[in-house]
Protein backbone atom coordinates (compact mmCIF):
# COMPACT_ATOMS: atom_id res chain seq x y z
CA UNK A 1 0.00 0.00 0.00
CA UNK A 2 1.26 3.47 -0.82
CA UNK A 3 0.86 6.58 1.28
CA UNK A 4 -1.84 7.85 -1.10
CA UNK A 5 -3.72 4.53 -0.88
CA UNK A 6 -3.87 4.91 2.88
CA UNK A 7 -5.09 8.50 2.81
CA UNK A 8 -7.92 7.49 0.46
CA UNK A 9 -9.40 4.93 2.89
CA UNK A 10 -12.64 5.92 4.65
CA UNK A 11 -12.37 6.34 8.41
CA UNK A 12 -14.95 3.57 8.97
CA UNK A 13 -12.79 1.14 7.00
CA UNK A 14 -9.79 1.90 9.18
CA UNK A 15 -11.84 1.38 12.35
CA UNK A 16 -12.56 -2.28 11.50
CA UNK A 17 -9.20 -2.90 9.84
CA UNK A 18 -10.62 -3.25 6.34
CA UNK A 19 -7.89 -3.51 3.70
CA UNK A 20 -5.29 -3.68 6.48
CA UNK A 21 -2.85 -6.57 6.62
CA UNK A 22 -3.30 -8.99 9.51
CA UNK A 23 0.13 -8.44 11.03
CA UNK A 24 2.30 -9.39 13.99
CA UNK A 25 5.07 -6.96 14.85
CA UNK A 26 7.83 -9.36 15.92
CA UNK A 27 9.54 -6.53 17.78
CA UNK A 28 6.64 -6.68 20.26
CA UNK A 29 7.63 -10.16 21.43
CA UNK A 30 11.01 -11.12 22.75
CA UNK A 31 10.59 -14.89 22.96
CA UNK A 32 8.28 -17.90 22.80
CA UNK A 33 7.27 -17.17 26.42
CA UNK A 34 5.97 -13.76 25.38
CA UNK A 35 3.83 -15.39 22.68
CA UNK A 36 2.44 -17.94 25.13
CA UNK A 37 1.61 -15.22 27.64
CA UNK A 38 -0.17 -13.13 25.00
CA UNK A 39 -2.07 -16.17 23.69
CA UNK A 40 -3.30 -16.99 27.19
CA UNK A 41 -5.07 -13.62 27.45
CA UNK A 42 -6.45 -13.26 23.93
CA UNK A 43 -9.75 -15.16 24.38
CA UNK A 44 -12.69 -14.61 26.74
CA UNK A 45 -11.90 -17.93 28.45
CA UNK A 46 -8.26 -17.41 29.35
CA UNK A 47 -5.89 -20.05 28.06
CA UNK A 48 -8.15 -21.47 25.34
CA UNK A 49 -5.50 -21.16 22.63
CA UNK A 50 -2.83 -22.68 24.83
CA UNK A 51 -5.08 -25.63 25.61
CA UNK A 52 -5.63 -26.17 21.85
CA UNK A 53 -1.87 -26.29 21.31
CA UNK A 54 -1.27 -28.55 24.31
CA UNK A 55 -3.89 -31.00 23.03
CA UNK A 56 -2.20 -31.09 19.63
CA UNK A 57 1.21 -31.78 21.20
CA UNK A 58 -0.20 -34.60 23.36
CA UNK A 59 -1.70 -36.15 20.22
CA UNK A 60 1.77 -36.34 18.67
CA UNK A 61 1.68 -33.41 16.20
CA UNK A 62 4.99 -31.68 15.48
CA UNK A 63 6.02 -28.65 13.39
CA UNK A 64 9.02 -28.45 11.07
CA UNK A 65 10.08 -26.96 7.70
CA UNK A 66 9.68 -29.21 4.66
CA UNK A 67 10.28 -29.33 0.93
CA UNK A 68 6.92 -29.19 -0.88
CA UNK A 69 8.11 -31.43 -3.70
CA UNK A 70 8.43 -34.27 -1.16
CA UNK A 71 4.80 -34.03 -0.01
CA UNK A 72 2.73 -33.17 -3.08
CA UNK A 73 0.20 -35.98 -2.59
CA UNK A 74 -0.33 -34.95 1.03
CA UNK A 75 -0.81 -31.31 0.04
CA UNK A 76 -3.46 -32.29 -2.53
CA UNK A 77 -5.18 -34.42 0.13
CA UNK A 78 -5.20 -31.43 2.50
CA UNK A 79 -6.74 -29.21 -0.19
CA UNK A 80 -9.47 -31.74 -0.98
CA UNK A 81 -10.27 -32.71 2.60
CA UNK A 82 -13.03 -30.11 2.92
CA UNK A 83 -15.31 -28.89 0.09
CA UNK A 84 -15.78 -25.49 1.78
CA UNK A 85 -13.31 -23.10 3.35
CA UNK A 86 -14.39 -19.84 4.97
CA UNK A 87 -17.98 -20.85 4.08
CA UNK A 88 -17.13 -20.84 0.36
CA UNK A 89 -16.12 -23.50 -2.16
CA UNK A 90 -12.36 -23.90 -2.39
CA UNK A 91 -11.06 -21.39 -4.92
CA UNK A 92 -7.75 -20.80 -6.65
CA UNK A 93 -5.59 -22.69 -9.14
CA UNK A 94 -3.05 -23.65 -6.47
CA UNK A 95 -5.61 -25.28 -4.17
CA UNK A 96 -7.43 -27.11 -7.00
CA UNK A 97 -4.31 -28.46 -8.72
CA UNK A 98 -3.45 -32.14 -8.91
CA UNK A 99 -0.03 -33.36 -7.76
CA UNK A 100 1.60 -33.02 -11.19
CA UNK A 101 0.37 -29.44 -11.69
CA UNK A 102 1.25 -28.54 -8.12
CA UNK A 103 4.80 -29.81 -8.65
CA UNK A 104 5.35 -27.22 -11.38
CA UNK A 105 3.98 -24.44 -9.16
CA UNK A 106 6.18 -25.14 -6.14
CA UNK A 107 9.23 -25.72 -8.33
CA UNK A 108 9.38 -21.96 -9.03
CA UNK A 109 10.34 -21.34 -5.41
CA UNK A 110 13.95 -20.24 -5.07
CA UNK A 111 16.20 -19.03 -2.29
CA UNK A 112 18.69 -16.93 -4.21
CA UNK A 113 17.76 -13.74 -2.37
CA UNK A 114 17.78 -13.88 1.45
CA UNK A 115 15.09 -11.18 1.65
CA UNK A 116 12.80 -12.46 -1.13
CA UNK A 117 12.09 -16.18 -1.05
CA UNK A 118 9.59 -18.85 -0.05
CA UNK A 119 9.78 -21.54 2.62
CA UNK A 120 7.25 -24.18 3.65
CA UNK A 121 6.39 -25.07 7.23
CA UNK A 122 4.33 -28.14 8.00
CA UNK A 123 2.58 -29.82 10.90
CA UNK A 124 3.09 -33.57 10.89
CA UNK A 125 1.56 -36.56 12.61
CA UNK A 126 4.46 -38.94 12.45
CA UNK A 127 5.65 -38.74 8.84
CA UNK A 128 2.28 -37.56 7.50
CA UNK A 129 1.84 -33.89 6.55
CA UNK A 130 -1.58 -32.69 7.80
CA UNK A 131 -1.26 -28.91 7.49
CA UNK A 132 1.15 -26.33 6.09
CA UNK A 133 2.03 -22.68 5.65
CA UNK A 134 3.86 -21.29 2.63
CA UNK A 135 5.85 -18.34 3.99
CA UNK A 136 6.86 -15.68 1.45
CA UNK A 137 9.61 -13.26 2.51
CA UNK A 138 9.23 -9.76 1.07
CA UNK A 139 11.80 -7.41 2.55
CA UNK A 140 11.00 -6.75 6.21
CA UNK A 141 7.74 -8.76 6.02
CA UNK A 142 7.05 -12.50 5.84
CA UNK A 143 3.56 -13.30 4.57
CA UNK A 144 1.42 -16.43 4.72
CA UNK A 145 0.95 -16.96 1.00
CA UNK A 146 -0.84 -20.30 1.47
CA UNK A 147 -2.18 -21.76 4.70
CA UNK A 148 -4.37 -24.85 5.07
CA UNK A 149 -4.98 -27.81 7.35
CA UNK A 150 -6.53 -31.22 6.72
CA UNK A 151 -10.23 -31.20 7.59
CA UNK A 152 -10.00 -34.33 9.73
CA UNK A 153 -7.27 -32.86 11.93
CA UNK A 154 -8.42 -29.26 12.42
CA UNK A 155 -10.40 -30.09 15.57
CA UNK A 156 -7.13 -30.99 17.31
CA UNK A 157 -5.90 -27.39 17.14
CA UNK A 158 -3.18 -28.13 14.60
CA UNK A 159 -3.26 -24.73 12.89
CA UNK A 160 -2.79 -22.85 16.15
CA UNK A 161 0.19 -25.05 16.95
CA UNK A 162 1.63 -24.60 13.46
CA UNK A 163 1.23 -20.82 13.54
CA UNK A 164 2.61 -20.29 17.04
CA UNK A 165 5.56 -22.65 16.50
CA UNK A 166 6.44 -20.83 13.28
CA UNK A 167 6.24 -17.43 14.99
CA UNK A 168 8.36 -18.75 17.88
CA UNK A 169 10.97 -20.07 15.43
CA UNK A 170 11.22 -16.68 13.76
CA UNK A 171 11.71 -15.03 17.14
CA UNK A 172 14.35 -17.54 18.23
CA UNK A 173 16.37 -17.19 15.02
CA UNK A 174 15.24 -13.92 13.46
CA UNK A 175 16.24 -13.66 9.77
CA UNK A 176 18.19 -10.41 9.24
CA UNK A 177 15.90 -7.49 8.44
CA UNK A 178 12.63 -9.30 9.23
CA UNK A 179 10.16 -7.43 11.42
CA UNK A 180 6.57 -8.27 10.43
CA UNK A 181 4.64 -11.54 10.06
CA UNK A 182 1.48 -11.07 7.97
CA UNK A 183 -1.50 -13.20 6.95
CA UNK A 184 -3.60 -11.51 4.27
CA UNK A 185 -6.38 -9.01 4.87
CA UNK A 186 -7.46 -8.63 8.49
CA UNK A 187 -11.11 -7.80 7.71
CA UNK A 188 -13.04 -7.33 4.50
CA UNK A 189 -16.14 -6.05 6.27
CA UNK A 190 -17.26 -5.32 9.87
CA UNK A 191 -17.27 -8.44 12.08
CA UNK A 192 -15.70 -10.52 9.31
CA UNK A 193 -15.62 -14.14 10.65
CA UNK A 194 -12.04 -14.91 9.49
CA UNK A 195 -10.79 -12.04 11.63
CA UNK A 196 -11.57 -14.14 14.74
CA UNK A 197 -8.85 -16.66 13.86
CA UNK A 198 -6.52 -13.77 13.04
CA UNK A 199 -7.15 -12.25 16.46
CA UNK A 200 -6.64 -15.58 18.25
CA UNK A 201 -3.33 -15.91 16.40
CA UNK A 202 -2.24 -12.44 17.71
CA UNK A 203 -2.59 -10.74 14.32
CA UNK A 204 -3.75 -7.13 14.44
CA UNK A 205 -4.64 -4.73 11.58
CA UNK A 206 -1.62 -2.92 10.17
CA UNK A 207 -1.51 -0.62 7.15
CA UNK A 208 1.95 -1.48 5.81
CA UNK A 209 3.52 1.16 3.59
CA UNK A 210 6.07 0.01 1.03
CA UNK A 211 9.40 1.75 1.39
CA UNK A 212 12.09 -0.49 -0.06
CA UNK A 213 10.58 -2.70 -2.74
CA UNK A 214 9.50 0.13 -5.02
CA UNK A 215 11.83 1.80 -7.48
CA UNK A 216 12.45 5.43 -6.47
CA UNK A 217 12.78 8.05 -9.21
CA UNK A 218 15.07 11.07 -8.66
CA UNK A 219 15.07 12.58 -12.15
CA UNK A 220 17.53 15.22 -13.28
CA UNK A 221 14.75 16.70 -15.43
CA UNK A 222 12.47 18.11 -14.13
CA UNK A 223 14.85 19.31 -11.44
CA UNK A 224 14.51 18.66 -7.74
CA UNK A 225 12.20 21.16 -6.00
CA UNK A 226 13.68 23.86 -3.84
CA UNK A 227 13.67 23.67 -0.06
CA UNK A 228 10.55 25.80 0.51
CA UNK A 229 8.54 24.28 -2.37
CA UNK A 230 9.42 20.75 -1.27
CA UNK A 231 8.45 21.26 2.37
CA UNK A 232 5.18 23.01 1.50
CA UNK A 233 4.22 20.35 -1.05
CA UNK A 234 4.92 17.51 1.35
CA UNK A 235 2.94 19.16 4.12
CA UNK A 236 -0.08 19.75 1.89
CA UNK A 237 -0.13 16.31 0.22
CA UNK A 238 0.52 13.80 3.01
CA UNK A 239 -3.21 13.45 3.75
CA UNK A 240 -4.42 13.75 0.15
CA UNK A 241 -5.31 10.92 -2.27
CA UNK A 242 -2.76 10.64 -5.05
CA UNK A 243 -4.70 12.42 -7.86
CA UNK A 244 -5.34 15.36 -5.54
CA UNK A 245 -1.73 15.31 -4.32
CA UNK A 246 -0.46 15.45 -7.92
CA UNK A 247 -2.65 18.47 -8.63
CA UNK A 248 -1.33 20.25 -5.54
CA UNK A 249 2.22 19.41 -6.59
CA UNK A 250 1.64 20.79 -10.08
CA UNK A 251 0.38 24.04 -8.61
CA UNK A 252 3.60 24.29 -6.57
CA UNK A 253 5.80 23.30 -9.55
CA UNK A 254 6.71 19.90 -8.08
CA UNK A 255 6.57 17.05 -10.58
CA UNK A 256 4.78 13.74 -9.79
CA UNK A 257 8.13 11.92 -9.77
CA UNK A 258 9.62 14.23 -7.16
CA UNK A 259 6.36 14.24 -5.20
CA UNK A 260 6.54 10.43 -5.05
CA UNK A 261 10.17 10.66 -3.96
CA UNK A 262 9.26 13.07 -1.14
CA UNK A 263 6.49 10.74 0.01
CA UNK A 264 8.89 7.81 0.03
CA UNK A 265 11.43 9.86 1.98
CA UNK A 266 8.71 10.64 4.52
CA UNK A 267 7.89 6.94 4.93
CA UNK A 268 11.55 5.96 5.32
CA UNK A 269 12.11 8.86 7.70
CA UNK A 270 9.35 7.61 10.00
CA UNK A 271 10.68 4.04 10.00
CA UNK A 272 14.45 4.37 10.24
CA UNK A 273 15.96 7.72 9.17
CA UNK A 274 14.86 10.77 11.19
CA UNK A 275 15.23 14.06 9.30
CA UNK A 276 15.66 12.38 5.91
CA UNK A 277 13.47 14.61 3.75
CA UNK A 278 14.91 17.78 5.33
CA UNK A 279 18.46 16.55 4.70
CA UNK A 280 17.68 15.84 1.05
CA UNK A 281 15.94 19.14 0.41
CA UNK A 282 18.67 21.16 2.14
CA UNK A 283 21.33 19.47 0.00
CA UNK A 284 19.56 19.96 -3.35
CA UNK A 285 19.65 19.98 -6.30
CA UNK A 286 22.26 17.17 -6.13
CA UNK A 287 22.13 15.57 -2.67
CA UNK A 288 25.36 13.76 -1.76
CA UNK A 289 25.46 9.98 -1.36
CA UNK A 290 25.31 10.13 2.43
CA UNK A 291 22.02 12.06 2.28
CA UNK A 292 20.53 9.65 -0.25
CA UNK A 293 21.76 6.44 1.39
CA UNK A 294 18.65 5.83 3.58
CA UNK A 295 16.53 5.62 0.41
CA UNK A 296 18.35 2.51 -0.78
CA UNK A 297 16.82 -0.92 -0.30
CA UNK A 298 20.14 -2.63 0.44
CA UNK A 299 19.31 -5.43 -2.02
CA UNK A 300 22.30 -5.09 -4.33
CA UNK A 301 24.18 -8.43 -4.53
CA UNK A 302 27.27 -7.25 -2.66
CA UNK A 303 28.80 -10.74 -2.77
CA UNK A 304 29.18 -10.26 -6.53
CA UNK A 305 31.79 -7.57 -5.80
CA UNK A 306 34.17 -10.11 -4.25
CA UNK A 307 37.53 -10.04 -5.99
CA UNK A 308 36.51 -7.06 -8.15
CA UNK A 309 38.82 -4.08 -8.63
CA UNK A 310 37.37 -2.09 -11.55
CA UNK A 311 33.75 -1.62 -12.62
CA UNK A 312 31.92 -0.40 -15.71
CA UNK A 313 28.32 0.71 -14.95
CA UNK A 314 26.02 1.32 -17.92
CA UNK A 315 22.84 2.90 -16.52
CA UNK A 316 19.54 3.91 -18.08
CA UNK A 317 17.26 4.73 -15.14
CA UNK A 318 16.62 7.99 -13.29
CA UNK A 319 17.22 6.47 -9.84
CA UNK A 320 20.44 8.47 -9.26
CA UNK A 321 22.46 5.26 -8.87
CA UNK A 322 20.88 4.44 -5.50
CA UNK A 323 21.11 0.68 -5.91
CA UNK A 324 23.97 0.57 -8.43
CA UNK A 325 26.59 3.23 -7.65
CA UNK A 326 26.11 3.67 -3.90
CA UNK A 327 27.27 0.08 -3.22
CA UNK A 328 30.38 0.72 -5.34
CA UNK A 329 31.15 3.88 -3.40
CA UNK A 330 30.65 2.00 -0.12
CA UNK A 331 33.36 -0.46 -1.20
CA UNK A 332 35.66 2.38 -2.36
CA UNK A 333 36.10 0.68 -5.71
CA UNK A 334 38.50 2.27 -8.21
CA UNK A 335 38.43 2.78 -11.08
CA UNK A 336 34.71 3.04 -11.86
CA UNK A 337 33.44 4.02 -15.31
CA UNK A 338 29.88 5.38 -15.37
CA UNK A 339 27.82 5.67 -18.56
CA UNK A 340 24.30 6.98 -19.12
CA UNK A 341 22.45 7.63 -22.37
CA UNK A 342 20.83 10.80 -20.98
CA UNK A 343 23.23 13.74 -20.67
CA UNK A 344 21.26 15.41 -17.85
CA UNK A 345 21.23 12.17 -15.83
CA UNK A 346 24.95 11.69 -16.46
CA UNK A 347 25.62 15.23 -15.25
CA UNK A 348 23.61 14.54 -12.07
CA UNK A 349 25.63 11.38 -11.44
CA UNK A 350 28.87 13.31 -11.97
CA UNK A 351 27.75 15.87 -9.36
CA UNK A 352 26.78 13.12 -6.89
CA UNK A 353 29.61 10.57 -6.98
CA UNK A 354 33.42 10.76 -6.62
CA UNK A 355 35.29 12.99 -9.03
CA UNK A 356 37.91 10.25 -9.27
CA UNK A 357 35.45 8.14 -11.26
CA UNK A 358 35.15 8.49 -15.04
CA UNK A 359 31.82 9.53 -16.57
CA UNK A 360 30.51 9.00 -20.07
CA UNK A 361 33.51 7.30 -21.65
CA UNK A 362 32.20 4.00 -22.99
CA UNK A 363 35.42 2.72 -24.52
CA UNK A 364 37.57 3.26 -21.43
CA UNK A 365 35.52 0.99 -19.19
CA UNK A 366 35.20 -2.08 -21.37
CA UNK A 367 38.23 -3.79 -19.80
CA UNK A 368 36.86 -3.50 -16.23
CA UNK A 369 36.61 -6.65 -14.08
CA UNK A 370 32.85 -6.26 -13.63
CA UNK A 371 30.10 -4.83 -15.82
CA UNK A 372 26.81 -3.61 -14.31
CA UNK A 373 24.14 -3.13 -16.96
CA UNK A 374 20.65 -1.61 -16.98
CA UNK A 375 19.51 -2.60 -20.50
CA UNK A 376 16.91 -0.52 -22.28
CA UNK A 377 15.17 -3.38 -24.16
CA UNK A 378 15.64 -7.00 -25.26
CA UNK A 379 17.86 -5.95 -28.16
CA UNK A 380 20.09 -4.12 -25.72
CA UNK A 381 20.26 -7.24 -23.54
CA UNK A 382 21.59 -9.21 -26.50
CA UNK A 383 24.04 -6.48 -27.49
CA UNK A 384 25.41 -5.93 -23.98
CA UNK A 385 25.74 -9.60 -23.01
CA UNK A 386 27.52 -10.39 -26.28
CA UNK A 387 29.88 -7.44 -25.80
CA UNK A 388 30.60 -8.55 -22.22
CA UNK A 389 31.22 -12.15 -23.33
CA UNK A 390 33.83 -10.90 -25.80
CA UNK A 391 35.50 -8.53 -23.32
CA UNK A 392 38.11 -9.10 -20.63
CA UNK A 393 35.52 -8.65 -17.84
CA UNK A 394 35.00 -11.78 -15.75
CA UNK A 395 31.57 -10.99 -14.33
CA UNK A 396 28.32 -9.29 -15.37
CA UNK A 397 25.47 -8.04 -13.21
CA UNK A 398 22.46 -7.29 -15.41
CA UNK A 399 19.05 -5.94 -14.42
CA UNK A 400 16.16 -7.88 -15.98
CA UNK A 401 12.45 -7.14 -15.69
CA UNK A 402 9.55 -9.58 -15.67
CA UNK A 403 8.97 -8.71 -19.33
CA UNK A 404 12.62 -9.45 -20.11
CA UNK A 405 12.35 -12.90 -18.55
CA UNK A 406 9.25 -13.62 -20.61
CA UNK A 407 11.10 -12.60 -23.78
CA UNK A 408 13.93 -14.94 -22.75
CA UNK A 409 11.38 -17.75 -22.32
CA UNK A 410 12.06 -17.84 -18.56
CA UNK A 411 8.71 -16.86 -16.98
CA UNK A 412 9.79 -18.48 -13.69
CA UNK A 413 13.54 -17.93 -13.89
CA UNK A 414 16.00 -20.42 -12.49
CA UNK A 415 19.77 -20.14 -12.72
CA UNK A 416 20.21 -22.90 -15.35
CA UNK A 417 17.41 -21.52 -17.54
CA UNK A 418 18.75 -17.98 -17.41
CA UNK A 419 22.32 -19.14 -18.12
CA UNK A 420 21.13 -21.06 -21.19
CA UNK A 421 19.06 -18.16 -22.56
CA UNK A 422 21.67 -15.46 -21.96
CA UNK A 423 24.48 -17.73 -23.14
CA UNK A 424 22.61 -18.09 -26.43
CA UNK A 425 22.40 -14.29 -26.73
CA UNK A 426 26.05 -13.89 -25.76
CA UNK A 427 27.17 -16.48 -28.31
CA UNK A 428 29.07 -18.38 -25.63
CA UNK A 429 28.49 -20.45 -22.52
CA UNK A 430 27.96 -18.61 -19.24
CA UNK A 431 27.08 -19.55 -15.66
CA UNK A 432 24.37 -17.83 -13.64
CA UNK A 433 25.67 -17.60 -10.07
CA UNK A 434 22.65 -15.83 -8.63
CA UNK A 435 19.27 -14.20 -9.22
CA UNK A 436 18.48 -11.44 -6.73
CA UNK A 437 15.37 -9.31 -6.20
CA UNK A 438 15.91 -5.66 -7.14
CA UNK A 439 12.47 -4.04 -6.83
CA UNK A 440 8.81 -4.92 -7.38
CA UNK A 441 7.36 -1.75 -8.87
CA UNK A 442 6.61 -0.49 -11.41
CA UNK A 443 7.56 -3.99 -12.65
CA UNK A 444 9.26 -6.84 -10.83
CA UNK A 445 12.95 -6.58 -11.59
CA UNK A 446 15.88 -8.78 -10.57
CA UNK A 447 19.64 -8.69 -10.67
CA UNK A 448 21.21 -11.60 -12.56
CA UNK A 449 24.90 -12.37 -11.93
CA UNK A 450 26.75 -14.09 -14.78
CA UNK A 451 30.21 -15.61 -14.92
CA UNK A 452 32.16 -16.70 -17.96
CA UNK A 453 32.82 -20.41 -18.43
Amino acid sequence: MSLSDLTALPATAKQVGAYAMATIDLDSYGSRDDLVTAARAITAKRGTINRHMARARRAGYAVRPFMPGDHLTAMVAIHRSKPFRDRKPLQGEFYNADAKTLAAMVATTNGFCPQHNETYWGIFLGAALVGYICLTRLGNTATYRHIMGHGEHLRHGIMYLLHYELAAALLADRPPGLRYLANGVFARRPLDPPSQWQTHALFTPFYLLYADDHCVSLPAEPPMPGFAEGLLTLKQTLDAPWPEAVEIGNQLSVSPAWLAALHRAWIVENTRAPGLHMNILRAGPYPPPDALAPLTSGLFPMEALAGIGSVRAVLSSDTRGLDTLLPLRARNLQPVYVEHGNEAELAALRETYPDTWTYGTATQGTSADLWIIEPTDTNDIARQTKAWRGSAACRLIISLTESDFLALDCPNPTAPQVATSLGRLAAGTVTCSGIFFRHGAPEETRWVVLEKT
